[in-house]
């Protein structure tokens, strides 16, 4: 670092700093708790999504793009992009960072090397490598953002430390199904969400969530030895589905025309075994109904139906792997092919 500009692309806007930018952000981290350990409680507590989205979570997330130095992710700011943070309860940590985020740093990463590239056209001796290292960064850099001109608009910024597994663990009789994947998802794909056993505890992934009681067949529920919906208690496995388990999570209150997405039920595709020991390597992520049944949870899924997908027609509010979307097109049908493996 003292001989070679060395840049850092940072997952967080300037003044954010910590190993798990997006993990808090996805969350639902707004900055307003300065103690980690009392904003992780708060977060994982249940949201009520009738309330605004600058409520819920923050409007806005960014990248950075720093030079390394003795501080961590503390350097001089090169350049900084902001875009607006989807839902994140319908966002995974991954969908995040291979879409917006990587968007934002091939746009930084460029402006960063133009602006480096002209501080050194003016260097006096370009080749002297001390010379490159010291050359001085605009203020201006890190308070507004390479595609707007503007300060970051997402609220306060902290330096937050790594969310603890057991810290990601939502509870089927108090959270929405919305929750569970906001929860699940901030730690999607490594370290993921945790779901208590038995035994202990398995990583849980991938979760998505299932809005509406009337999208699911009514055989389901008579299948689950109960009279009706109402009587199927929060947390039991409704349906498998290829691997994926369906479960029923807490109702949101908001009735059964709730417009605010909160779900009734959730799906979660895989989960993953803890190590036996911290020498031992990490067992491999496996379809979840396989990772209940290697925890010993087995009797969970006794006489659980599959819910087999018999065609690919899309039906918007519940997990399909794969789907096909048609558009009307004059004459003619167009079909959108979708997967998500």
């Amino acid at each position: 670092m003292s001989q070679i500009l060395t840049l850092i692309v940072h997952p967080g806007p300037p003044g954010d700093a910590g190993p798990a930018a997006l993990d808090w952000v996805l969350l639902g981290d707004r900055g307003t708790e300065p103690d980690a350990i009392a904003a992780v409680e708060q977060l994982v507590k249940p949201i009520d999504r009738a309330l605004p989205l600058d409520q819920r979570q923050r409007t806005h997330w960014g990248i950075t793009v720093l030079q390394a130095d003795n501080t961590f992710d503390g350097g001089p700011v090169w350049a900084f992009d902001q875009f607006p943070l989807p839902d994140i309860s319908r966002t995974s940590k991954s969908s995040l960072y291979q879409g917006e985020v990587t968007s934002s740093t091939i746009r930084a990463v460029t402006v960063a090397l133009t602006r480096i590239s002209k501080a050194y056209a003016s260097l006096a001796d370009p080749s002297h490598r001390a010379s490159r290292v010291a050359v001085p960064v605009d203020p201006i850099w890190s308070r507004e953002c390479i595609s707007h001109g503007v300060p970051f608009m997402g609220g306060a910024l902290l330096d937050r430390p790594q969310i603890k597994p057991g810290q990601r663990r939502p509870d089927f009789t108090i959270h929405t199904a919305a929750d569970v994947a906001r929860i699940i998802n901030c730690g999607d794909s490594q370290p993921g969400g945790t779901l208590r056993t038995a035994r202990s505890f398995i990583f849980a992934y991938d979760a998505k969530i299932h809005l509406r009681v009337q999208d699911l067949p009514q055989a389901l529920i008579q299948e689950s030895g109960f009279a009706s919906w109402d009587a199927i208690p929060a947390g039991k496995a409704l349906a498998t589905r290829d691997g994926a388990v369906l479960f029923k999570t807490k109702d949101c209150g908001h009735g059964v025309a709730c417009a605010h997405g909160c779900g009734v039920a959730v799906w979660l595709t895989h989960g993953r075994l803890p190590k036996s020991a911290p020498t031992q390597p990490l067992p491999a992520k496996v379809p979840m109904a396989e990772a209940l049944r290697n925890a010993g949870e087995g009797d969970k899924l006794v006489g659980v139906p599959e819910w087999l997908a018999h065609d690919f027609a899309e039906v918007p509010g519940t997990w399909q792997q794969v789907f096909v979307r048609s558009v009307q097109e004059g004459d003619a049908i167009i079909q959108f092919v979708y997967w998500d493996f």
